[in-house]
């Protein structure tokens, strides 16, 4: 009888003791909704090499593996997925852990100022040796509740009680991180995950963290040793494509009308990315009224890269990422009408040598001041060796739509910037001519100084004699590389038409180019016209193209003749050869 009065006197001190504890956790500010969503899991089979490679860093033996893992990765590469799936698994298999999600419509909640505090708590719900520690360290100094020392919060609120509980591993999920807001409101959080410290955490203690690649959060944790980091953005397309087929499978297999032709058609225009896939399955589904399935299906895949079903991620992370000052504005729009007027991709440096020919010298600035906060939405900026691209191809759809991108429609008449962008393709054409055009080494240089021309045959026999001459081959990287697209070059019927403005008409720049581009990239033109052009008039044509730089480089005048006479000139030359 007295070892049931014993037990049940050591049961109520317990309690009151319990008791008393989770009264000194009382205060202690907690974030709420910024916990584990299930709903956000991979689906069961998808992802598979990465979650592994993140479980095998958290049951690494080695006290001296990193203790910080950067998940990063471009908008829609379904970072948040993998995070809350390791904090699912974490939670299923009894594990002590928290995670706390940042999110963009969040903001006025403050959770950067909540979240060591919501992950005391969490530890502590966890774990009841942990929630002793830190009621003790609570009752010793109540003011570590409330304080905004967040360094001496996270040393006395996490690190030392878990220096005095013997457990397993330890995980701590920190999602979205560059959804906290400013960059001053993750400032300090980025200081504690990098101080010196971060190599006396306890050995037991693992910290998943996923972002965005923000210039902020990149410059803090690439010079840090014990992060690891992965980028999603890495992982081959084929392998992301498996995944996206899998899951798209999997959400549209009640629907009938999408079969596996429309599967892949869906996975083949999502470029890798989970979020246009995701967004893509809810707008395919039928609870929305007036359209059939199979019609929002064809909507998908017929409009603007797919409807503009991430414009409203693209118009968050824009508003995150450039401020809407007049200045910082103009530059945008400058750099991405450049990026996006070019026929293929170009690398930042080849970006740079473009806008350094640009005729203004506001427009000499180097284009990584606007595109390194672009990397959410644009590849190629962390490496400059790499070919800068859209993360998906309806971001430039975006922009080009000012109904949808507002302030950040970069889609418009700019006569300046077309022809700073002219300006700069004739330099770079006639620095290079003599190296990229073969069968001319030399000639085009001596015509341009002499001034000597090729005489000119007329009538049918001259024509023959021309079009059986030996043929100039054009390199095609170089015109395909510099020139922009047909769809800019709208001569005479588009808003966009290069040939007005009063600077460019004064030159005859334009003229030039327009012609050696109606050439080029005339439909009518067959692949074998396409890729060569007679000799004569070919050297007639980059003659008048390189003289006036030349010229220019000399310091000396060229005498230009007017627009019309330029381009009669040059019409002269290949007119026989357009019949």
């Amino acid at each position: 009888m007295q070892q049931y009065r014993d037990r049940t006197i050591r049961d109520i001190h317990n309690n009151i003791c319990r008791i008393f504890k989770d009264h000194n956790l009382d205060g202690m500010a907690y974030a709420v909704g910024a916990d584990l969503n299930r709903a956000k899991k991979c689906l069961d089979g998808t992802r598979t090499e990465i979650l592994q490679e993140i479980m095998d860093w958290i049951n690494d033996p080695d006290a001296n593996a990193p203790r910080v893992l950067w998940l990063h990765g471009q908008a829609g590469r379904g970072k948040s997925a993998i995070a809350h799936t390791i904090a699912s698994w974490i939670k299923d298999v009894g594990g002590l852990g928290s995670c706390f999600c940042f999110a963009r419509d969040r903001h006025s909640e403050c959770r950067e100022e909540k979240i060591l505090t919501t992950i005391a708590r969490d530890l502590a719900d966890g774990d009841p040796a942990f929630r002793r520690a830190l009621a003790d360290v609570i009752s010793n100094d109540p003011s570590l509740k409330t304080m905004p020392d967040m360094m001496q919060q996270w040393q006395r609120l996490i690190l030392e009680p878990l220096s005095k509980i013997k457990f397993g591993n330890v995980v701590i999920v920190i999602d979205a991180l560059d959804e906290s807001g400013s960059v001053q409101s993750r400032k300090r959080i980025l200081s504690l995950l990098t101080s010196t410290d971060v190599t006396h955490f306890p050995p037991n203690l693992c910290i998943l963290l996923t972002s965005r690649l923000q210039p902020d959060i990149a410059r803090a944790l690439s010079v840090v040793q014990l992060v690891k980091v992965i980028s999603l953005d890495n992982i081959p397309i084929a392998l992301a494509e498996h995944d996206i087929q899998l899951y798209v499978s999997s959400e549209l297999a009640h629907l009938p009308e999408i079969r596996t032709t429309e599967v892949q058609n869906i996975v083949g225009k999502s470029s890798g990315l989970f979020e246009w896939a995701r967004l893509a399955c809810e707008f395919i589904e039928p609870d929305w009224p007036g359209r059939t399935v199979i019609e929002r299906y064809n909507e998908i895949m017929t409009h603007d890269s797919g409807g503009g079903v991430l414009d409203v991620t693209y118009s968050a992370i824009l508003t995150d990422s450039i401020p809407q000052d007049r200045f910082t504005l103009a530059r945008f729009h400058s750099v991405m009408r450049q990026i996006m007027s070019t026929s293929v991709p170009q690398r930042l440096d080849a970006l740079n040598e473009m806008r350094n020919h640009f005729p203004s010298d506001k427009d000499h600035f180097d284009v990584i001041v606007i595109l390194r906060f672009m990397a959410p939405l644009l590849s190629g900026i962390a490496d400059r060796s790499a070919l800068v691209r859209p993360v998906h191809p309806s971001f430039y759809d975006f922009l080009r739509d000012c109904s949808r991108s507002g302030i950040y429609c970069a889609y418009g008449s700019n006569t300046g910037m077309h022809s700073s962008f002219a300006f700069a393709l004739l330099h770079t054409l006639s620095s290079d001519t003599e190296s990229n055009i073969r069968g001319l080494e030399g000639s085009l240089e001596d015509e341009a100084e002499t001034g000597q021309e090729d005489e000119v045959e007329t009538g049918q026999e001259g024509a023959d004699r021309r079009t059986d001459s030996v043929h100039l081959e054009i390199d095609e990287p170089l015109i395909d590389e510099y020139f922009p697209g047909p769809d800019y070059w709208e001569f005479g019927t588009s808003p966009l038409s290069p040939c007005t403005g009063p600077e460019v008409r004064k030159t005859g720049l334009m003229s030039r180019l327009a012609t050696l581009l109606r050439k080029r990239k005339s439909p009518q033109c067959t692949q074998e016209r396409m890729r060569t052009f007679p000799v004569a008039a070919a050297r007639k044509n980059m003659r008048l193209l390189v003289a006036p730089w030349k010229a220019n480089k000399r310091g000396g005048q060229t005498d230009e003749p007017g627009e019309g006479n330029t381009l009669h000139q040059i019409d002269t030359v290949t007119s026989a050869d357009r019949r």
